[in-house]
């Protein structure tokens, strides 16, 4: 998004425009959802409606361009999907499998897209067999956020240097994990 196009797109939300709305959920909401997802969101589309609802809160303190929102954005995801995790382990009535996927959004990353093409509970599986939550965290944030080092930091309230060791472990880990399963890179 262009710096002009996002200035534009904030002044109208920070004055409660529908039509900037419109423009930032279809702008951050299918990598927000996949994010929310692959961290084992019961309810992503609840927990996505959550993030937005205090984006819209808060919209009148942000400062920045739109690469620092986008990171602000996950940053919240994160914080709603640690008080989903909490709310499930306080409430045992709460299914910990969703009945049905959301749609999977068309246009993602390459990475993304071979994440996509795995069920849900591979992708959990996998990833939680391999890596560590702060492994995952990252590598998701990487994948379906596209943040940079410095946003996946912002968002998990993490150094860079310990967002760039986490990330260049999981890779590896990843790779050694691939191969050893038989996949070719």
């Amino acid at each position: 998004m262009r710096a002009a196009e996002f200035e534009s797109i904030l002044d109208g939300a920070q004055g409660g425009a529908e039509w900037a709305w419109s423009r930032i959920y279809s702008w951050l909401a299918a990598d927000v959802r996949g994010y929310l997802r692959a961290r084992g969101a019961v309810s992503p589309d609840d927990v996505l409606g959550e993030v937005f609802v205090q984006l819209a809160r808060n919209i009148d303190t942000f400062e920045g361009h739109a690469g620092n929102f986008r990171s602000w954005a996950f940053m919240v995801a994160h914080s709603r999907l640690i008080d989903e995790y909490r709310h499930r382990t306080s409430d045992r009535s709460i299914a910990t499998e969703p009945a049905s996927l959301p749609e999977v959004p068309s246009a993602m990353p390459v990475e993304a897209e071979a994440l996509a093409a795995m069920s849900e509970a591979e992708i959990r599986a996998w990833l939680c067999h391999h890596l560590t939550d702060e492994q995952q965290s990252v590598v998701l944030l990487k994948v379906f956020g596209g943040l940079s080092t410095a946003e996946i930091a912002d968002a998990l309230g993490k150094k860079p240097g310990t967002v760039r060791v986490a990330q260049h472990r999981a890779l590896a880990k990843l790779r050694r994990a691939a191969l050893e399963g038989g996949v070719t890179i």
